[in-house]
């Protein structure tokens, strides 16, 4: 969340970021976070395919 107010109030700019994530991003506290964060909604997207397409739904199961 606070990355994101800095990038809206200029402290902060995209470029910065992305320089910042890119070096040494294994160790990185911010890149970590953006990681897991990333998995988890990949995780709600797949949760939800299903229920949505009733017919992709079907074909899983058998």
């Amino acid at each position: 969340m606070r990355v994101v107010l800095s990038i809206r109030e200029g402290r902060l700019s995209s470029a910065a970021l992305l320089r910042r994530l890119g070096n040494e991003s294994k160790r990185n506290r911010i890149y970590q976070a953006y990681r897991e964060l990333g998995r988890v909604m990949r995780t709600i997207v797949l949760l939800r395919f299903p229920s949505r397409n009733p017919s992709c739904a079907s074909r899983s199961r058998r």
